[in-house]
């Protein structure tokens, strides 16, 4: 199996609100609960979300440097305009309504970007990572999961990695990137990713293409950091 994104994990004070929040705003059930990770998604389907409590939490400021966001998602709904109503709501801070999409932050402080697609149902369409050197970031990720990249006008600041069927990975560049320093609460990650690998080889893949492990504090799993410091795990399916 080719290595695939199984779970994005996001940080937050209070799982059990964050979950209900996406879970009602995705149309997902929730999967698992504590003394697992408090996860929500949709049964067979990839990617899924999960929440776990952090005891410093410090959570992104938008669009101050100092506070980054380190990731977003974003997120396809049919019909934006009762979307935004639901979000204002639901404890959703909005932003501003950029070209494309509505800038809105959860309430745990995480930026997302809602915008109008054609799915019949609210659908994580894409996952944004920030780097200052995003196209090193994108090969790292194109090598690892064997997506391919695709080529756009806007490639000196933006490049995306379209798996066909499932949310797509891009990568934004932004100046003077304020690095995550896991497990440093002061320098924290926000948002991580688990990839599911059977291939054991695809372990030191990671590692060729630049992967770094980092302290073990007693994860089921050892975690490891992207070239540019975000922290992903690497596990099996069934974890």
């Amino acid at each position: 199996m080719t290595p695939r994104i199984d779970t994005i994990v996001i940080d937050c004070p209070d799982p059990e609100v964050l979950a209900a929040f996406y879970a009602e705003l995705l149309d997902m059930q929730i999967l698992r609960r504590p003394p697992d990770l408090m996860t929500i998604g949709r049964e067979d389907e990839h990617p899924r979300l999960a929440f776990q409590a952090i005891e410093e939490y410090h959570p992104p400021q938008w669009p101050d440097p100092a506070y980054p966001k380190q990731v977003h998602l974003d997120i396809g709904v049919p019909d934006a305009t009762a979307t935004r109503a639901w979000l204002g709501d639901h404890g959703a801070t909005w932003h501003e309504d950029g070209t494309d999409c509505q800038v809105w932050s959860d309430p745990a402080g995480h930026p997302f970007c809602v915008a109008h697609d054609t799915w019949s149902a609210p659908t994580i369409g894409g996952i944004v990572l920030d780097s200052e050197d995003h196209s090193a970031l994108a090969a790292f990720y194109a090598e690892l999961l064997g997506l391919h990249q695709t080529r756009h006008e806007w490639d000196s600041f933006w490049r995306m990695l379209d798996s066909g069927d499932g949310p797509i990975l891009s990568f934004a560049k932004i100046d003077e990137h304020r690095q995550p320093r896991w497990p440093d609460p002061t320098y924290p990650p926000q948002i991580h990713l688990d990839i599911a690998v059977e291939d054991p080889t695809a372990v030191e893949t990671a590692k060729h293409l630049g992967a770094i492990q980092l302290p073990d504090i007693g994860g089921p799993w050892p975690v490891y950091a992207d070239p540019v410091g975000h922290p992903l795990c690497l596990c099996s399916p069934s974890q």
